[in-house]
């Protein structure tokens, strides 16, 4: 559903750029209804149609014909706007030989962004990563590149890929946030719909729908193909609000084989007893996720 939103409201941007320029088109040519000339040539054009129909045509009208449909054209070509079309390879239509222009899916891939919540986020990439130069012992740089590997690969294929879900697991400051960026970054480059929050504007969303938002945010939550959710375990439990909907959430997603992506500072033991057993055991369902932990090293970003 969430794809056809998006299609149609990018298809809305071509629909209302065309009208825009038929209206002009029809000003124009009522203006050139004006010119006597044109009006004359109009008419005596109709009266050679109707004897062809007729069979009352001859050379000598056919002659007459073609003379007077090159003045016409001629005459009307004055009149007619000159467009500055935006992209001129579909002459913003949208599409070419029946596909989607580039324009189209760049637009696409721009509302996709809008989405994602990301540019609000962390906005790291698989081509900024230099686990190299990073202040940590060989084996964890070794295990660290592995997962950038798994990831990216997991990413480019996506979804062709073997898992569903993801769970990463570990301290502060060992590149979870990078690392789902990253994952969400290339995403969006494919034109996949990625839906990036971190715990707490989830919670606050989940409020939000509770107190009846108008802005239908459970059907983003839901829709979108990739769901990532950064730091779970950070945000407030209120009153039980935030269990019901994120069970809803998460129920929906795995029944309809829609990825999440979820890192935390939580162990499993933490995450059932702030969760519960019923959607602790749902988010990290083997069946379905593939829980992952980041190497033990020291806060990252407090040795840079």
């Amino acid at each position: 559903m969430l794809r056809k939103d998006i299609i149609s409201r990018v298809q809305k941007f071509y629909d209302e750029r065309n009208a825009s320029y038929r209206k002009t088109l029809r000003k124009s040519l009522a203006k050139a209804g004006e010119n006597e000339e044109i009006e004359t040539i109009r008419k005596r054009i109709n009266e050679i149609k109707a004897m062809s129909l007729t069979g009352a045509a001859t050379k000598e009208t056919d002659k007459e014909y073609a003379t007077l449909e090159e003045r016409f054209r001629s005459l009307v070509k004055g009149y007619l706007p000159t467009v500055n079309y935006e992209c001129k390879k579909c002459k913003d239509t949208g599409k070419v030989g029946g596909k989607y222009c580039s324009c189209f899916l760049n637009r696409y891939s721009s509302e996709l962004k809008k989405l994602s919540n990301l540019s609000s986020n962390a906005t790291f990439r698989f081509e900024e990563s230099d686990i190299a130069s990073l202040p940590i012992d060989e084996q964890s740089k070794t295990k660290l590149s592995k997962l950038y590997a798994f990831f990216e690969d997991f990413a480019n294929k996506y979804p062709n890929v073997k898992t569903q879900n993801v769970m990463i697991s570990g301290t502060s400051g060992t590149g979870k946030t990078c690392l789902v960026s990253a994952i969400a970054s290339r995403l969006l480059e494919r034109n996949i719909s990625v839906l990036y929050i971190t715990a707490f504007e989830l919670s606050e969303i989940l409020i939000k729908i509770h107190l009846g938002a108008p802005i239908d945010y459970m059907s983003l939550l839901k829709d979108a193909d990739a769901l990532i959710i950064d730091d779970l375990g950070t945000e407030p439990i209120r009153n039980n609000v935030n269990l019901k909907y994120m069970q809803a959430i998460v129920d929906f997603r795995i029944a309809n084989k829609k990825t999440m992506i979820i890192t935390t500072n939580l162990t499993a033991e933490a995450m059932m007893e702030q969760y519960g057993e019923r959607l602790t055991s749902r988010l990290l369902a083997k069946n379905v996720t593939k829980s992952i932990d980041m190497p033990k090293i020291e806060n990252i970003r407090l040795k840079k």
